[in-house]
């Protein structure tokens, strides 16, 4: 339960994170506090429902993914650097993290993302460690870094996650990327595709011959 409020003029993310077992009032519940997880139980809407009465917003659109799309969207993007504040080793004992940045596949971002045991202060840390990921993931996917993954990555987006929000199709009605598969329109992708897909438009425009070749051996070609 992830709040993320997204300011298009300074182009910064405000994240914010509620633990799970907060004792809160949901739009069902007729003002009789329950453990915010079990709005999920009732569906995307009770959980956005229950973080608007919470915090007196609005939450306009939603993104969901699972654990196994989540392990498939960081390996795809041939893995991400995470910054930890604590040194700590997950209870099953898999893995273990220094304090500082840590180069994570799949499966060990989902251990960091999922700890709470090994922790004091339990679910807090768990959502701060919730939103490294978030962050390191975007940084990553706005890399030039992206171009050699492009199309697991798109594979494993299309395939793993859910959300209501686009991007205004005649931003990008013009605009195409060709791929290996065919040719993608970018009004027709969600906006965290549209993000990716603009990124690699912006890194071929203007390049010199040697960067175009590139892309072409990694079947990745951009239309202006």
């Amino acid at each position: 339960n992830i709040l993320a409020v997204i300011n298009p003029d300074s182009r910064q993310i405000l994240l914010v994170s509620t633990p799970r077992d907060f004792y809160v009032p949901l739009p069902i519940s007729n003002g009789v506090p329950d453990k915010l997880t079990h709005a999920g139980i009732y569906g995307v809407d009770c959980s956005m429902g229950t973080l608007e009465m919470l915090y007196g917003i609005d939450v306009d659109y939603y993104f969901r993914v699972n654990f196994s799309g989540f392990k498939k969207i960081i390996d795809a993007l041939g893995g991400v650097t995470v910054y930890s504040p604590k040194s700590f080793t997950s209870v099953d004992g898999l893995y273990y993290f220094q304090a500082g940045d840590n180069v994570m596949n799949g499966d060990q971002a989902l251990s960091f993302a999922r700890e709470r045991k090994a922790f004091s202060d339990g679910d807090r840390q768990r959502g701060e460690n919730q939103m490294a990921v978030i962050k390191g993931v975007i940084n990553k996917a706005l890399s030039p870094k992206l171009l050699t993954n492009y199309t697991q990555l798109l594979d494993a987006v299309r395939e793993s996650m859910e959300m209501t929000v686009y991007l205004p199709a005649a931003e990008y009605e013009s605009l195409q990327v060709r791929t290996a598969t065919g040719d993608i329109t970018l009004a027709q992708e969600p906006v965290f595709l549209q993000m990716i897909l603009q990124k690699c438009y912006e890194h071929s425009r203007g390049r010199n011959d040697s960067v175009v070749k590139r892309m072409r051996q990694i079947h990745l070609s951009v239309l202006a």
